[in-house]
């Protein structure tokens, strides 16, 4: 395997404790693979977990998985590209890409007398990272 110079290895570590925590949560996931390329390198490969829990058969290498919907990993995977060249950073206000974000409201509670919900502008903008 070849290993890219700017992987950090202490951030990678991260996530071998994130993957044993989020698959031994009782209603999460049974099992994950997750494998990190930066420029054309693997730089991390881990799997934990069970393929198959009735028969407690263990997640493996090549154990392929079912993905049913590949438009989020997609889009994310074209954003991170795009976070990387420098084209937006994630405090950028969601609005300068899609306006309709510009006048957001969010709720503020039920109003006692009619019990209609009440709603407030946000108290500040909507941003590629919230």
């Amino acid at each position: 395997m070849s290993i890219h110079p700017s992987v950090d290895f202490k951030r990678l570590g991260h996530l071998d404790n994130l993957l044993i925590k989020t698959i031994r949560k009782p209603g999460q996931l049974p099992g994950a693979q997750v494998l990190v390329w930066r420029r054309g390198d693997l730089s991390y490969c881990r799997w934990a977990g069970l393929r198959d829990i009735e028969r407690g058969l263990p997640i493996e290498e090549n154990t392929i998985f079912r993905i049913y919907s590949m438009t989020k990993p997609i889009a994310s995977v074209a954003l991170l590209m795009l976070l990387e060249e420098g084209h937006f950073r994630l405090d950028t206000p969601a609005s300068e890409f899609l306006p309709k974000f510009a006048d957001l409201e969010m709720y503020a509670g039920i109003d006692e007398k009619t019990g209609n919900m009440q709603k407030e502008a946000c108290k500040r903008p909507v941003t590629i990272r919230y």
